[in-house]
């Protein structure tokens, strides 16, 4: 059974974790269509740029696809969008997250005038708290790289695995 009619398929759930970022944006996430959190895009974007920005970025674990889609609800329904599919080519390298990230970054650096972060309606944005931290975003809007981005998470991952061995029941 589906855990949510937008996560139809394993690779859907298996790259939400990073394309749920894509909901904090003016850009499609998928949803109205049959591979919600697999396509992004928006009316605006030029897929085969995208592609070859992604491309350049070797990202482990996923290959791109430049594509046309048309949600038929949700963001930009009935409107053409250029974009990308994701391929998932090895779960056990993929990093949903950095992906995630490298979309925004690519996606917002393609067309900066176009591409907008989505406000709350009692203020701030969304995609802050999908990251906990309104630093990601303040990053990649002043030109910060990806890389730059993450930079403190890896220490900060492995204190958190540290601290949460006692609790698990198996290694």
């Amino acid at each position: 059974m589906q855990p949510s009619p937008n996560l139809p398929t394993l690779d859907s759930l298996t790259l939400y974790p990073g394309t749920c970022l894509i909901e904090g944006t003016n850009v499609s996430e998928g949803r109205g269509t049959t591979r919600p959190f697999e396509l992004v895009g928006a009316p605006w974007l030029d897929p085969f740029r995208l592609v070859d920005d992604l491309e350049r970025r070797r990202l482990p674990g996923v290959a791109f696809r430049a594509t046309y889609f048309t949600p038929t609800f949700s963001k930009h329904a009935d409107r053409v969008c250029g974009g990308v599919q994701l391929h998932i080519l090895d779960r056990n390298a993929l990093r949903p997250v950095e992906l995630g990230l490298h979309l925004l970054h690519a996606i917002g650096g393609l067309d900066p005038d176009a591409f907008a972060w989505t406000e709350r309606p009692n203020g701030g944005f969304f995609v802050d708290l999908l990251l906990g931290s309104d630093r990601p975003r303040l990053a990649l809007t002043a030109g910060a790289a990806v890389q730059e981005v993450i930079a403190g998470w890896t220490e900060a991952s492995s204190t958190f695995a540290e601290r949460r061995r006692p609790f698990l029941l198996y290694e």
